[in-house]
């Protein structure tokens, strides 16, 4: 997003010098009107000297060549720029609509890994319940264990009076 910022930023200041060297190659063309009907006027007066209104027209010919260089200059840098924008907004799209899918996918794992954690709730309680039947049982049986010895004892008592 940085980038985009800078990136824009780049460009209007672009388009804000296009528009400046605009004005000025209209300022000097006004100016190149208005030199050459001076120049006409001197001409036709009589007065002023050709060959310096000759150079004067030439040096204002090669300004205007050059600022027309420099704004085709900048109308490219712009192009440029422009395109280089539309590269990183399909880059932010196509790693965003990633990104969505990725979440999707985690969110999937999620409820997988959530349902197995269920699951796995269920047979610990299913476990844990078993184990308590299966000491209650020890237990009942330790119970009819100590109660045998002791019959035994008896028994074995009664078998000796004999």
């Amino acid at each position: 997003a940085f980038k985009i910022r800078a990136g824009v930023r780049q460009f209007l200041a672009a388009k804000k010098r296009i528009v400046v060297m605009r004005e000025a190659l209209k300022e000097l063309v006004a100016s190149k009107e208005d030199r050459i009907a001076t120049l006409e006027n001197l001409l036709s007066s009589g007065e002023g000297d050709i060959s310096k209104l000759i150079k004067d027209s030439h040096d204002l010919t090669i300004q205007v060549a050059q600022h027309l260089q420099r704004i085709a200059e900048l109308e490219t840098s712009a192009t440029e720029l422009h395109n280089e924008l539309e590269r990183l907004q399909e880059t932010i799209d196509s790693q965003h609509s990633d990104f969505e899918n990725l979440v999707k996918e985690s969110k999937k794992e999620i409820a997988k890994e959530k349902a197995i954690s269920a699951d796995l709730r269920k047979q610990l309680a299913s476990k844990v319940m078993e184990k308590r039947d299966a000491d209650q049982r020890c237990e009942v049986l330790q119970t009819k264990v100590v109660e045998l010895e002791v019959i035994l004892g008896k028994l074995s008592d009664y078998d000796s009076i004999k």
